[in-house]
């Protein structure tokens, strides 16, 4: 856990290229608009969600460990990954949804299984590129704009309200359902 200053989202980028433990800011910043802006800025750096400097002990802690449990589910499980109806099975490159196979690019696929496996943290629009593309990112969100737009046609029923992946502005994309609802992320299915 650490707290944000240009020293710490450097440590942030770092340990998120070289470590895959779950990272949270928290936020001690005195005003609404500064703590919107470190939060945003800790996520674009690499951190994984953020507190704020007002809970307790023990919520930090709780949050912690549902962040480490989660994030063990899904390492220890990664045959099939099931959400909300969209199956996911990285070994055979293949997506399911309500138990139709739909077919995807090979740049639709990385997409989706990048951030699936991300366990429902932002991932910056340059972090993304890198990933997929495996090449230096050009500040231009147009081309993964198209792929998750082709990627919506081709999962959600309602692409202006979609389920999967989701848009978190100012930082770039998450796959599923928001920090409050950790129970839901991607989960083997028996």
């Amino acid at each position: 856990m650490l707290r944000y200053t240009d020293e710490s989202a450097e440590l942030i980028r770092e340990m998120r290229r070289t470590a895959n433990a779950p990272l949270l800011f928290i936020s001690g910043a005195k005003t609404e608009e500064t703590r919107r802006k470190e939060i945003v800025q800790a996520i674009q750096s690499g951190a994984d969600g953020y507190l704020v400097n007002t809970q307790s002990a023990e919520e930090i802690a709780a949050e912690a460990k549902a962040l480490i449990r989660l994030q063990t589910r899904i390492k220890n499980n990664p045959e099939i990954w099931d959400y909300k109806g969209l199956q996911i099975i990285p070994d055979q490159r293949q997506i399911f949804l309500e138990g139709k196979e739909i077919l995807l690019t090979r740049i639709e696929f990385d997409i989706v299984h990048y951030l699936a496996a991300q366990n429902g943290r932002a991932v910056p629009y340059q972090e993304l590129y890198e990933a997929v593309w495996q090449s230096e990112y050009l500040p231009d969100h147009g081309g993964i704009m198209a792929h998750i737009h082709r990627i919506r046609g081709k999962l959600e029923t309602d692409t202006r309200n979609p389920h999967y992946i989701r848009n978190v502005y100012g930082v770039g994309y998450r796959f599923g359902c928001s920090c409050t609802q950790k129970t839901q992320y991607i989960e083997k299915s028996n």
